[in-house]
């Protein structure tokens, strides 16, 4: 099965240019939001097995900083703003509190 992967700007040229063959389009405005969250998907799940697999400092920051780009690009095709984000998140850890304690909680049926 053939998907549409997003990539980074610079890709499809660097494929082009050592000679390979690339089937490209751009994604058309109502894909942006999906290809964007999808992306963000795919590098979280980067980042997560780059720490399962203790692949060193430098490509945790790495694959963090693929996290972040992906993130802004989800706000950005998805119009909210990054301050609007931080004050739910206030409101939401008022409310509920954060992740900082670590609580790890069952669920699903034995």
């Amino acid at each position: 099965m053939k998907i549409w992967k997003l990539v980074r700007d610079k890709i499809i040229s660097k494929i082009i240019a050592q000679g390979e063959v690339a089937n490209y389009r751009q994604a058309n405005e109502a894909e942006n939001p999906i290809a964007a969250l999808d992306k963000l998907i795919e590098e979280a799940i980067e980042f997560k097995q780059t720490i399962e697999h203790s692949e060193g400092r430098a490509r945790t920051i790495a694959e963090a900083a693929d996290v972040q780009d992906a993130f802004d690009l989800c706000l950005k095709k998805l119009r909210i703003s990054f301050s609007d984000v931080v004050e739910q998140q206030v409101v939401k850890n008022r409310e509920c509190g954060g992740f900082e304690g670590m609580w790890l909680l069952e669920i699903g049926e034995e």
